[in-house]
């Protein structure tokens, strides 16, 4: 995964969010799948979708 995607970027605001979410009562579900190109090894997006109080949201992080 891109350093900047993980630490600096979009991943990171969600993580801070599905973080925050419990500490303020509220249950959340996180599924984040890999999607490959070809035989590469390396992912080059991913597909977020989590539920935070019964509402899915869905996320699509390309991974230069």
């Amino acid at each position: 995964m891109n350093g900047k995607l993980v630490n600096q970027g979009s991943y990171k605001r969600l993580e801070n969010q599905w973080k925050s979410a419990p500490e303020s009562g509220q249950e959340v579900f996180v599924d984040v799948t890999p999607k490959f190109k070809g035989d590469s090894t390396r992912p080059n997006e991913f597909v977020i979708k989590y539920k935070i109080e019964g509402k899915e949201t869905i996320r699509r992080l390309d991974n230069p």
